[in-house]
């Protein structure tokens, strides 16, 4: 398989992606309530993809370029084992929120950060920019929601949600601009 088929895969992926993320964070906005009991699973299932995705892009971007960000493979084997704790303890969804999510939120805005080179080259400074912007409020909430278990547990669902949406929309631009640019570029 050549590396424009790859790329192109991931785009469109990424597009899916962004999508799935943009609805879940609407429905998360729209029905707080049930949220946390419902959502479960769905968030599992998110940093399972989520986790895939990283390690996938390591592999690639290290055969493409003989190099990849090592933070990327580590966010991603933390998303892999937040989703798999999840699936495994649903009824604890609430404890979990508190504790992993601010973990798996800060891994996964520092893996996105060691890619911004490649998103730079692959999808342009604009995709650049606003990756780097969701990603520093990522590490920012999730520091936030670490040292406030209470207030994590009482907010999250708005917090999630709402990044959520910032993130849904940010893979979904960054997977448009890189199918565009890779067009070009590769």
């Amino acid at each position: 398989m050549n590396i424009k088929k790859i790329v192109k895969n991931i785009c469109i992926t990424r597009i899916i992606f962004g999508a799935l993320l943009v609805v879940l964070g609407v429905y998360s906005l729209m029905n707080p309530s049930t949220v946390i009991s419902t959502l479960g699973f769905a968030f599992a299932l998110y940093a399972l993809i989520s986790g895939i995705i990283d390690i996938a892009m390591y592999f690639v971007f290290d055969s493409k370029f003989g190099y990849a960000p090592s933070l990327s493979m580590i966010g991603g084997i933390i998303s892999i084992v937040a989703g798999v704790i999840m699936f495994m303890n649903p009824t604890s969804t609430a404890f979990m929120i508190s504790l992993l999510f601010p973990i798996w939120f800060m891994s996964t805005c520092i893996s996105k950060i060691t890619q911004l080179p490649l998103i730079r080259h692959y999808s342009g400074t604009a995709s650049y920019w606003f990756s780097l912007i969701v990603s520093a409020l990522g590490i920012v909430l999730s520091i936030y929601l670490l040292f406030n278990p209470l207030t994590s547990l009482l907010y999250t669902v708005s917090f999630v949600a709402v990044y959520l949406l910032f993130y849904g929309f940010e893979v979904f631009i960054e997977g448009i601009l890189g199918l565009n640019r890779s067009k070009e570029i590769l």
